[in-house]
C-alpha cells in the first residue's frame, strides 16, 4: 500500500488515547509508525473493554490500526540506548508521558535531537510543559470542565454535561497531527527539526471559538442552551408524533419556508417574528407555538416537508441509524479490515477524501511486540546475535502475531 506520507517514519511512545489516535491518522496516510510498548503488558488499553473476543480489545484497535509494535524496556539503560539506535532513522517522535518522564528516560527532545536534529518531536500532555498545572494529571472530563466547554453543554437550568465523546483527547490528537505535518512541510522547505508542546487543555480552549469571542469582546458569559442555537429561532431538537427528535435550524432566509412547512404562513409577517431580532425577542412564545405543531407529524413526515421547503433539518440518530444511513454508507465511512485472530472487523475510516491520492485501506492493530525483531533488524540494523542478546536480557520482547 502507498500513501501520501510514504517515507515518513514515526517513533510512537504514546499510549491510551490522544497520542495513539494522532499517530493512527499518520499511519493511515502511509507513515510507518513504530509503536514502542512496555514488554510487560504494552499499552494499557490492550486490556480495556469492549473486546472482540478473548483479550483482543476493540478499544485498542480503535486507536492503533496500521502500526508496528516493538516492545522495549525503557527503564533499562540498554533499552534507552536501543532507542538511540532507532532515532537516526525516524522523522517524527510522539510521546504523551507526564512532563518530566521523557527526560528521566533520556528520550526527551534534547536527548534525541542531538543525534537527529531533523526530527519533529511532539509532546502531548494534559496541561502542557509549562505553567503551574504542568505536572498535574488530567483526564478528558476534567479538561472539558476546566476549559469551559462543560459549562456550555447541557440544558438551561440543569447541571453541566460532558460531551458524549472524548473531545479533549480527540481534538488534541487532531491538532497534534496537524502540527506534525506542518512541521514536516517546513522541514522539507529547508527548515530543521521542531519541538511541539501540545496541551489538551489548550486544544479545548481553542475549540471555544465564537463562545470565547462572546466573552472576550463583550464581557458576558455564554449560557447553556441545550440543543437550541442562541442566535436563531426556531432552533433545537423538537419532539415529533412518533416520539423522535428532529433538529431544525432556520436562519433568516429559511423563515418563510419554515412557516409554510408547518402550516403557519401567517407567521411570516407576524410582528413578533418578521425579523430575526423580533423572533429572538419573542423566543419563548414562538417556541411554545412550534412545539405542539411538531407533535402532529412523524419525524419522517416533517423531514419530507422541510426538504421540500429547503429548511435545514435532520433527525437525532442512535448509532445503529448512523451506520445504516445512506449518506454515511455512500461516503464509505465504515471499512472492513482483516484481524489475524478475530477475522473481518469493521472500523471507522478517516473523513478526508483526496482526489488523486492512492487508495487507503485499514490495517489491523499489532500484537504486542509483533514487529520487534523486524524493526531491530531492518531499521536499527542489528544482527541476529545482537537481537537474541537483547531478548535474553529482557531489554526487548518479541511475540508472534
Amino acid at each position: 500500500m502507498t500513501g501520501l506520507l510514504d517515507g515518513v517514519r514515526v517513533l510512537d511512545f504514546s499510549r491510551v488515547w490522544a497520542g495513539p489516535y494522532c499517530t493512527m491518522m499518520l499511519a493511515e496516510l502511509g507513515a510507518d509508525v513504530l509503536k514502542v510498548e512496555n514488554p510487560d503488558g504494552g499499552d494499557e488499553t490492550r486490556d480495556y473493554p469492549p473486546f472482540f473476543q478473548g483479550k483482543d480489545s476493540a478499544y485498542f484497535a480503535s486507536f492503533n490500526r496500521g502500526k508496528r509494535s516493538i516492545a522495549i524496556n525503557l527503564k533499562s539503560p540498554d533499552g534507552q540506548a536501543l532507542v538511540g539506535r532507532l532515532v537516526p532513522h525516524v522523522d517524527v517522535v510522539v510521546e504523551n508521558f507526564a512532563p518530566g518522564v521523557a527526560g528521566r528516560l533520556s528520550i526527551d527532545y534534547p536527548a534525541l535531537s542531538a543525534s537527529n536534529p531533523r526530527i519533529v518531536y511532539c509532546s502531548i500532555s494534559a496541561f502542557g510543559q509549562t505553567g503551574p498545572f504542568s505536572r498535574r494529571k488530567g483526564y478528558d472530563p476534567i479538561l472539558q470542565g476546566m476549559s469551559g466547554i462543560m459549562s456550555l453543554t447541557g440544558e438551561p437550568g440543569r447541571e453541566p454535561a460532558r460531551a458524549g465523546v472524548a473531545i479533549a483527547d480527540l481534538s488534541g490528537a487532531l491538532f497534534a497531527a496537524f502540527a506534525i505535518v506542518t512541521a514536516l512541510l517546513a522541514r522539507e522547505r529547508g527548515g530543521g527539526g521542531h519541538y511541539i508542546d501540545l496541551a489538551l487543555l489548550d486544544s479545548q480552549v481553542a475549540l471555544l471559538a465564537v463562545k470565547a469571542a462572546e466573552y472576550l469582546h463583550r464581557g458576558t458569559l455564554p449560557q447553556r442552551w441545550g440543543s437550541k442555537d442562541p442566535h436563531r429561532v426556531p432552533s433545537g431538537a423538537y419532539e415529533t408524533k412518533d416520539g423522535r427528535y428532529l433538529v431544525v435550524i432556520a436562519g433568516e432566509q429559511h423563515w418563510p419556508g419554515f412557516c409554510r412547512a408547518i402550516g403557519r404562513a401567517d407567521l411570516i409577517e407576524d410582528p413578533r417574528a418578521r425579523t430575526l431580532q423580533d423572533r429572538l425577542a419573542h423566543r419563548q412564545e414562538l417556541e411554545a407555538t412550534f412545539e405542539p405543531i411538531f407533535r402532529t407529524r412523524t419525524s419522517a413526515e416533517w423531514q419530507e416537508l422541510f426538504d421540500r421547503h429547503d429548511v435545514p433539518a435532520g433527525p437525532v440518530q442512535d448509532l445503529h441509524e448512523v451506520f445504516t444511513h445512506p449518506q454515511v454508507l455512500a461516503r464509505e465511512m465504515v471499512q472492513l479490515y482483516e484481524h489475524p485472530r478475530v477475522g473481518p472487523v469493521r472500523g471507522i475510516d478517516m473523513p478526508y477524501r483526496f482526489s488523486s491520492a492512492p487508495v487507503r485501506r485499514l490495517l489491523p492493530p499489532p500484537a504486542l511486540g509483533q514487529h520487534t525483531v523486524e524493526i531491530l533488524r531492518t531499521v536499527a540494523g542489528l544482527s541476529e546475535a545482537e537481537i537474541d542478546d537483547l531478548v535474553t536480557a529482557k531489554v526487548v520482547s518479541a511475540h508472534d502475531a
